[in-house]
């Protein structure tokens, strides 16, 4: 979860669980803002409340670069260049259903995180986002899944 000194919630945001963000598709985002140049890996636990016929933004980095759950796939929209790779719960994949994931990408280009959001996106200023959010990370290399979940269980990145 990010300190509430890291980022701007706007709209209503609920974080009353005290576990995650809970996004509720209408007008929730957290405006993180510039974070880092240089994203070559991303974490995140996912779980979206509809996968047949809905899109989730997930994830903006910049203005064009984000990613999304279309339809129950995981999608990465702008990532140009270089080999972007998605995995979920550890394995090479795309598809998630409403159940809770691990999503890690990995881009042998670095991003740019310039304006990065969660649950919406800069270019269409969308807040379709249906569902939850938790620990998400950004590094400046290319880890693996491992480096950050252990047989599920989350590591300690502090």
């Amino acid at each position: 979860m990010f300190p509430s000194r890291l980022v701007s919630a706007l709209g209503k945001v609920d974080l009353a669980n005290n576990h995650s963000m809970d996004f509720d598709g209408t007008d929730d985002y957290v405006d993180i803002g510039k974070a880092y140049n240089g994203v070559k890996s991303i974490s995140f636990l996912l779980k979206v409340d509809d996968v047949t016929s809905n899109t989730d933004y997930v994830l903006g980095l910049n203005d064009t670069d984000y990613i999304s759950v279309v339809n129950g796939t995981v999608t990465l929209s702008g990532f140009s260049g270089g080999t972007n790779t998605i995995y979920v719960d550890s394995s090479q994949a795309t598809t998630v259903d409403t159940e809770w994931h691990h999503i890690f990408i990995t881009s042998t280009t670095a991003r740019n995180a310039s304006n990065c959001d969660l649950g919406r996106t800069q270019s269409n200023n969308s807040y379709n986002m249906v569902g939850n959010l938790d620990e998400v990370a950004f590094t400046s290399d290319i880890k693996t899944p491992a480096d950050f979940f252990s047989d599920s269980v989350p590591l300690d990145l502090s």
